[in-house]
């Protein structure tokens, strides 16, 4: 096999690589503000986007969903659960 062959074979097999490591943004997500997250002390990669996520209330056990906007750490909002 050919040197140019070859490269053609690895160019091809990183970019199905790339496809697979590109994060699905599902619909209805907020994209985060990259600039506002503090990359210390973290567990893990940054946040990209943020989704809506329903949760059981510990106190009062109402059910709810916490939207993307109420998210905490998302960097302008502010709100909390009465």
């Amino acid at each position: 096999m050919s040197g140019k062959r070859r490269r053609l074979q690895i160019d091809a097999a990183r970019e199905s690589k790339r496809k697979l490591a590109k994060p699905l943004i599902p619909e209805g997500a907020v994209m985060a503000d990259l600039s506002e997250q503090v990359p210390n002390n973290s567990y893990g990669p940054p946040v990209l986007f943020y989704v809506d996520k329903p949760f059981t209330c510990r106190d009062c056990g109402k059910k709810e969903v916490w939207t993307a906007q109420q998210q905490w750490y998302y960097p302008d909002t502010k709100e909390t659960h009465d």
